[in-house]
């Protein structure tokens, strides 16, 4: 699993995906817990990760973390040609 350093506290997962036949064993959230392990012991006091909204499978979903859900903002395309 990928993280990306956002600054000297928190780290990002930029994106969790199971194969769709390996879906509905808790791999996802094994994946995210080793990620969110391995980033508390290099020091790291916090995490984002974005969950598209029609994704409930995912356990960011739930409780199962300490994830806050924020509004997400995204950046308007340009309508010039």
């Amino acid at each position: 699993m990928l993280t990306t350093r956002i600054n000297d506290d928190t780290v990002h997962l930029p994106q969790v995906a199971v194969a769709r036949h390996a879906r509905g064993q808790g791999l996802s959230a094994r994946l995210v817990a080793a990620a969110l392990n391995t980033a508390r012991d290099a020091g790291f006091s916090r995490a984002t990760l974005l969950v598209g909204e029609r994704n409930t499978a995912a356990p960011t979903s739930t409780t199962d973390w300490d994830f806050v859900r924020r509004p997400r903002s995204c950046p308007r395309r340009s309508t010039r040609d």
